[in-house]
């Protein structure tokens, strides 16, 4: 069955923030780490190694957005076996395994499972849910939910996303950390290059 939808309480001064930045999940969703056990989005570090959409698993070495607090709209693709809450933006894994973001997806398409099967959609539901956050795996891919997924948005090309990145991932590797892309830290060149309707909200 599927679970409420995550909306009943705000905590004190905390508002619905519109629109969602393109690519992002909430807190709630759910991560494999290496060793089996399963994480919240919320819960992950940088440095966690992560299920990927190729079955390998995969450093989360940034994150886009790591908003923990406010209320903001997604999607919700329920399925037969379950759901996933997303941005409307955000890359999923879809019928022949190309890239579509949540807003095309149409009840009837299939999304790609972590088991290498296939699950139809069912449904397709607006909610409001807590957080943003997008974790970023050097492999660009991640698994959440059970579904295979990007890690980009369809508001930027994935490859210039990519490439913008690349700097960010040489530092992780040599072990500097470097802010979130999308927060109240992010570097302006980085910012300047979404569009101003897909820039965060913040509360």
């Amino acid at each position: 069955s599927v679970a409420p939808t995550p909306t009943a309480s705000f905590s004190p001064g905390e508002t619905c923030c519109a629109p969602t930045p393109a690519a992002c999940f909430p807190a709630h969703v759910k991560v494999i780490l290496q060793d089996g056990l399963e994480k919240t989005v919320s819960e992950l570090k940088v440095g966690d190694r992560v299920l990927t959409a190729s079955g390998t698993f995969s450093e989360v070495y940034f994150f886009g957005h790591r908003v923990a607090h406010g209320m903001f709209p997604f999607l919700r693709l329920i399925t037969s076996l379950s759901h996933l809450d997303v941005s409307d933006s955000h890359l999923l894994v879809v019928n022949d395994g190309a890239l579509v973001p949540a807003k095309q997806i149409v009840v009837g398409d299939q999304l790609h499972l972590a088991d290498e099967t296939k699950v139809t959609v069912t449904s397709i539901v607006k909610i409001q849910a807590r957080g943003l956050f997008n974790p970023h795996t050097v492999t660009g891919s991640i698994v959440v939910n059970g579904v295979k997924a990007s890690c980009f948005t369809s508001t930027v090309n994935p490859v210039i996303a990519e490439a913008l990145l690349v700097p960010i991932r040489m530092l992780y590797y040599a072990g500097i950390r470097t802010p979130n892309f999308l927060n109240e830290d992010s570097p302006k060149i980085f910012t300047s290059l979404i569009p101003s309707h897909h820039r965060p909200i913040y509360v």
